[in-house]
């Protein structure tokens, strides 16, 4: 792993937090503030997801 940025995102507010997914190093989970938590992808794909 390096230090540099290989993929940059967007989301409408600020992230609270982000995870990785252990087993796929291409899928993520991101917590935005306001609205509801997203799984993406690097190759640009995502889907919302509610999580409660």
């Amino acid at each position: 792993m390096t230090g540099d940025c290989e993929q940059k995102y967007r989301f409408p507010s600020p992230i609270l937090k982000v995870q990785f997914n252990p087993r796929n190093d291409k899928v993520f989970l991101v917590c935005p503030m306001r609205h509801s938590s997203r799984f993406s992808q690097f190759r640009g794909r995502s889907s919302s997801c509610t999580l409660g």
